[in-house]
């Protein structure tokens, strides 16, 4: 074989080469998350970790990871612009799958896919009824829902009034920051009709830190309890429009409150906070990423994915000081299993 016949030889072998994995790669399937947070947030972080949890072993999917910091800049000028920016990557990426994450998402973008011919949308995070977004007709949309524990919260709440710490019946007041996270929240709490013992007064969604303080001072008496929400988009004052650190927030609150506090979310035991039952952004993840895979992997079409209940809470605890000016009292399988999930702080 001559030298020039070798040359045409390895040069056609090198361009098969790389016809190949141009092939290989434009057929991989390529999947967008889209988060309305940041990178930042422990629901986020949490979220991934279960996505990653599940797409670890399957390293011939594209994936990529889009956030839209909606919870750090509120404002509606803000959210159109992020909305903006967040179709120009999906156009550019022209993804297989989008797993849209929390409600806004679904509000801003997963409305505009609806029945889309080649983008399948699977969504998780979110607290209201996909019929809220249209979804219940749509032919490429299915996904998992977010269902705040507040049954394990009624249980816990019966245990303390026959454990004689309340007497018949409790009356729960919900308080929040006035973040479009909040307000999601609260139309859940609004909206769950399973308590027992249990009486919801009207959520207080406040602004400001100052407000905040009336707000938790406000609720007292023996039969009162306090449902923490979020309060990271608290502002300091309308003089002074700085966000408040919730850890501050959380510590004031712990420190003043009158009535027992139980938090949505495990920031607020982190934070300083004695208890937290909140729904698993783990499982969040990881059950929107087995969707993707099964719609990937076993060749089935998307409409015939029933939609999807969350199963799984946390329980986030710190030992209630004993000083406290009233009795709360926690089961010891709530201890345990914080312990085991390391989520027990001392």
């Amino acid at each position: 074989m001559t030298h020039s016949l070798k040359k045409v030889f390895l040069v056609a072998f090198i361009l098969s080469i790389g016809a190949l994995f141009l092939w290989t790669s434009s057929t991989r399937p390529s999947i967008l998350v889209i988060h309305a947070y940041s990178a930042k947030t422990p629901w986020v972080k949490n979220i991934n970790k279960g996505l990653r949890k599940v797409f670890k072993e399957r390293t011939f999917y594209h994936r990529y990871y889009h956030y839209m910091n909606i919870k750090e800049y509120p404002d509606t000028a803000y959210t159109e612009e992020a909305s903006k920016k967040t179709m120009e990557v999906i156009n550019a990426l022209n993804p297989d799958y989008i797993i849209l994450v929390d409600d806004i998402t679904q509000k801003i973008i997963g409305k505009k896919y609806i029945n889309h011919p080649d983008i399948q949308v699977i969504y998780c995070g979110i607290k209201q009824d996909p019929k809220d977004y249209g979804y219940e007709d749509a032919k490429n949309i299915t996904g998992i829902d977010v269902s705040l524990p507040l049954h394990i919260l009624d249980d816990l709440l019966v245990f303390n009034i026959d454990e004689g710490n309340f007497d018949h019946q409790i009356y729960l007041t919900p308080i929040s920051d006035s973040t479009i996270t909040s307000q999601e929240d609260n139309v859940a709490i609004k909206k769950y009709n399973k308590w027992t013992k249990v009486k919801l007064r009207p959520s207080l969604q406040v602004k400001t830190f100052d407000d905040w303080k009336k707000a938790i001072l406000k609720v007292r008496g023996r039969q009162e309890v306090i449902l923490i929400s979020n309060h990271h988009g608290l502002i300091r004052s309308q003089a002074n429009p700085r966000y408040v650190p919730a850890k501050e927030v959380t510590q004031w609150t712990v420190e003043n409150a009158k009535v027992p506090l139980v938090g949505l979310y495990g920031p607020f035991v982190r934070n300083g906070g004695h208890l937290a039952i909140a729904p698993s952004a783990l499982e969040q993840g990881e059950r929107a990423a087995k969707i993707v895979e099964n719609l990937i992997e076993n060749d089935i079409y998307i409409h015939e994915l029933k939609p999807e209940h969350s199963n799984h809470f946390l329980v986030y605890l710190r030992k209630i000081p004993g000083h406290k000016p009233y009795k709360f009292k926690i089961p010891a399988v709530y201890e345990a299993f914080a312990r085991a999930m390391h989520h027990y702080y001392d």
